[in-house]
C-alpha cells in the first residue's frame, strides 16, 4: 500500500513542478555608456536566480604636456549573483524584487614620466576591492514574450578595501591601504537591462 501511495505522491510533485514554465533569459545591463555588464537569469515566471558580470569598465589614455608624458589606464570587474521574485503586473510588465551579493575589483594605474627635465619617473598604483549585499527592485517591460527591456534600482551596503603604491625612479616609496563601509541609494545603483527570453 505504501509503494502507490509514493508513486502517486511523485508523480504529483513532478506535475507541480513542470507545470511552472520554465525561463532562461541573457542580456546586457547598461549603468552608463562606458560601464556595463552581462546578465543571465534562470527559473520559473514567479522566480529567477540571476547571474550578473555587474560591469566590464577600463580606460586607457596617454597624454604629453610639454615635457610631461601622462599615462593612465584602468580596469573592473564586477560579479553577482542574487534571487529575484516575480510579481506580473498585467500582460507585459512585470515588477521584480530580491536580494544579492556582489564583488567587484578595480585596477588603476598613474604614470608620470619626467624624463626630458630631470629623469624622474613617478607611477601611482591603486588595487581596490568591494563586497556586499543589495536589494533589486526592477520594472520589465516584455516585447512578444521574448524581448525584455527592464530599468532597476539597487541599494546596497559594501565593505571596501584600496590598496595603493607609490613608486619614484623604479623604487617603491610608498604602500598604504585604506578600507570603509558603504552604503548607497544614488543614481550610480539604477541600471537599464536588455534581454531575451528563452
Amino acid at each position: 500500500m505504501k509503494k502507490p501511495i509514493l508513486i502517486i505522491s511523485f508523480i504529483a510533485l513532478s506535475v507541480i513542478t513542470f507545470a511552472q514554465e520554465k525561463r532562461q533569459e541573457v542580456g546586457i545591463v547598461f549603468q552608463s555608456l562606458d560601464n556595463f555588464g552581462i546578465t543571465y537569469n534562470t527559473g520559473t515566471e514567479k522566480s529567477v536566480w540571476r547571474f550578473n558580470t555587474l560591469y566590464i569598465s577600463g580606460t586607457n589614455d596617454i597624454n604629453q604636456y610639454d615635457s610631461l608624458l601622462y599615462k593612465s589606464g584602468n580596469y573592473g570587474l564586477g560579479l553577482g549573483i542574487g534571487k529575484s521574485f516575480i510579481i506580473n503586473i498585467s500582460d507585459n510588465f512585470e515588477f521584480r524584487q530580491g536580494p544579492g551579493l556582489f564583488f567587484s575589483y578595480t585596477r588603476s594605474n598613474t604614470d608620470y614620466n619626467y624624463s626630458t627635465i630631470n629623469d624622474v619617473d613617478k607611477i601611482y598604483r591603486s588595487n581596490y576591492y568591494r563586497q556586499g549585499i543589495n536589494y533589486l527592485f526592477g520594472l520589465n517591460f516584455i516585447i512578444k514574450e521574448k524581448f525584455i527591456l527592464g530599468a532597476e534600482i539597487l541599494p546596497s551596503i559594501s565593505y571596501s578595501i584600496e590598496k595603493k603604491v607609490s613608486i619614484i625612479d623604479s623604487e617603491k616609496e610608498k604602500t598604504n591601504g585604506v578600507s570603509s563601509l558603504n552604503y548607497n541609494l544614488s543614481s550610480s545603483s539604477a541600471r537599464l537591462s536588455l534581454a531575451y527570453r528563452f
